[in-house]
């Protein structure tokens, strides 16, 4: 995330423990910022800052370095070799194809995204023994920015979420992931303070996730799982 969005929020965030009777978070007034709040939640936020003028103002600061972010965006031509390069179509980030097999998965598509060292077994190449709760991470990079997907295979069922860090190796706030099945949004997950974005089952299906950091979508993972 832009330094002086993170810089803001800290302020706004003091700025909220100070106040009293307000019940918004500093999430809730970046999507306020970001024009995402529906219409009735930003109402309510109008209403919270015609009592707090000073962060009322803030808040309008916040507006004017979110509008300017979006201009933080890869060059088409080095996103287009880095995608060449990864060997797979333009059009993705990642592709991967997992089939299920047991407790683990077997890795059809997308080795070369596979981080071994990052999960809990070493087990995803054919032939190999399947292992109960295994992890598996997959793993790339856009935009200065580290993406890893984790699949956890185990009783049946598949769990899968994100971790977005910074060049630094920092967890970064507020990505968001939108998991969708043809056409239609499964789950909008969010990364909160330490990168991380809760957990959600995920059934066997045909999958796009959508990555994007303040309002400008980066990237799209295509994600198969039979």
């Amino acid at each position: 995330m832009n330094n002086k969005i993170e810089t803001e929020l800290k302020k706004i965030g003091r700025l909220i423990e100070r106040a009293k009777d307000i019940h918004v978070t500093d999430d809730d007034l970046l999507a306020y910022a970001e024009d995402r709040l529906a219409s009735a939640a930003r109402q309510a936020v109008d209403k919270y800052l015609l009592s707090y003028p000073e962060l009322a103002s803030e808040i309008l600061l916040l507006k004017k370095l979110v509008a300017a972010e979006p201009a933080r965006e890869v060059p088409p031509a080095l996103h287009r070799k880095v995608i060449s390069a990864l060997g797979i179509d333009e059009e993705y980030m990642m592709q991967l194809i997992l089939k299920r097999v047991k407790s683990a998965f077997e890795i059809i598509m997308g080795d070369s995204f596979y981080k071994p060292g990052l999960g809990l077994s070493l087990v995803p190449t054919r032939g190999t023994a399947a292992v109960p709760g295994s992890l598996y991470v997959f793993q790339t990079v856009l935009a200065s920015y580290r993406i890893s997907c984790r699949l956890q295979a185990g009783g049946g069922k598949q769990f899968l979420h994100f971790t977005l860090e910074a060049e630094n190796g920092e967890g970064v706030k507020n990505g968001r992931f939108i998991v969708t099945e043809a056409d239609r949004q499964i789950y909008e997950l969010l990364t909160d303070s330490t990168g991380t974005t809760p957990a959600k089952m995920l059934p066997a299906g045909d999958y796009e996730i959508v990555f994007s950091m303040m309002r400008k979508n980066l990237g799209t993972l295509k994600l198969t799982i039979s």
